[in-house]
């Protein structure tokens, strides 16, 4: 959220930024304390809060899952026939792009994993 990725780092801010302090109730975590939630909570349960948080929007703001929307803003100093993004292929790699996704997490996870 504010870009501090170190735990130490993370540890300092939960003592010293006001913001973190409103969000932990002013409870100040170890670095250790952080990390083993990160690693014991976070983690493990990503895929789980995503889920979470799209079954929100989607009750929230009253979001049909069933329709797919494609945004097709291209924003390329060379665009050309090729660079567009159509609607059936779209439909067609969805499950490549969500596998996709699925390893860039695990990739990600993996990097930051302490």
């Amino acid at each position: 959220m504010i870009n501090i990725y170190s735990l130490k780092a993370m540890e300092s801010a939960a003592r010293n930024d006001i913001k973190l302090m409103f969000l932990t109730d002013e409870i100040k975590p170890s670095h250790q304390v952080i990390g083993d939630f990160i690693n014991n909570h976070l983690i493990k349960n990503n895929n789980d809060i995503f889920k979470e948080i799209n079954n929100y929007i989607i009750k929230e703001e009253n979001i049909n899952p069933n329709v797919l929307f494609i945004e097709g803003t291209n924003i390329e100093s060379k665009a050309n026939k090729y660079t567009f993004v159509w609607k059936k292929t779209v439909e067609k790699n969805e499950g490549k792009l969500h596998l996709k996704i699925s390893r860039l997490l695990e990739k990600l996870n993996k990097q930051y994993h302490l």
